[in-house]
């Protein structure tokens, strides 16, 4: 392994990235690209560990949203994946249903076809841990 030149590797991956944020030029799948690329090369050299006694965990902080709130852009998203609920088009419902989970929405469904909407946003939390 030449760990010098795979260390300036990720430096530069991550100088790239930054420089594409804050052109707002990344993008969503573009970030993930980069997450993965990040985990793939953690894997090989453990540069991300966690120290002995630290413990990160993901809590998710669901926030419920009036409908009306959304953007346009999710407000179509619920209303379409609700008709087609009402239309028994299971697939096309699921595949809304996994859209706006992935823009961090989970919609549930309520009694007499009301919805409601949460925006899901993890929070990481650092606990320690007694070393036994």
């Amino acid at each position: 392994l030449n760990t010098p030149r795979a260390v300036a590797g990720l430096f530069s991956i991550i100088k790239s990235a930054e420089q594409l944020v804050k052109k707002s030029e990344l993008g969503k799948e573009g970030g993930k690209a980069v997450l993965d690329v990040l985990d793939k090369m953690d894997s090989v050299f453990g540069i991300f560990y966690q120290p002995k006694g630290y413990e990160v965990k993901e809590t998710p902080q669901e926030i419920t949203i009036p409908i009306s709130e959304l953007s346009p852009d999710i407000q179509k998203m619920v209303h379409d994946r609700q008709a087609a609920k009402m239309e028994k088009n299971w697939g096309e419902a699921d595949k809304l249903r996994n859209q706006l989970q992935v823009e961090g929405y989970v919609v549930i469904d309520k009694a007499e076809g009301e919805l409601e909407v949460k925006r899901v946003a993890p929070a990481a939390t650092i606990t320690t841990t007694s070393a036994s």
